[in-house]
């Protein structure tokens, strides 16, 4: 908390690694269901662990950046040791 008792992102070092971007199949649709996202959303495979969006611990989503434009992991579809699998919201300028 900054001054006046308002938030103040802080960020992890960034990191860089192979991805691939995907549209969102039947499965995944259903379990966005209900969380009220709007605008541009892919899905995402990428290796390494990755962080959702937690709104009741007041936890942010990472933060991606590809191909020139910033997406926000809004809900980790599928986690393993090597690799996850998120669902991104693309973030204006």
């Amino acid at each position: 908390m900054g001054a006046g008792r308002k938030q103040v992102p802080t960020y992890a070092t960034p990191i860089s690694g192979p991805a691939q971007l995907q549209a969102l199949d039947s499965k995944d649709l259903k379990q966005l269901d209900g969380l009220n996202i709007q605008g541009e959303i892919k899905a995402m495979y990428l290796r390494g662990i990755l962080a959702g969006v937690i709104r009741p611990d007041g936890i942010g989503g990472d933060l991606i950046q590809f191909a020139g434009q910033t997406w926000l992991v809004v809900k980790v579809l599928e986690g393993w040791s090597q690799w996850t699998k998120v669902a991104l919201e693309r973030q204006m300028p």
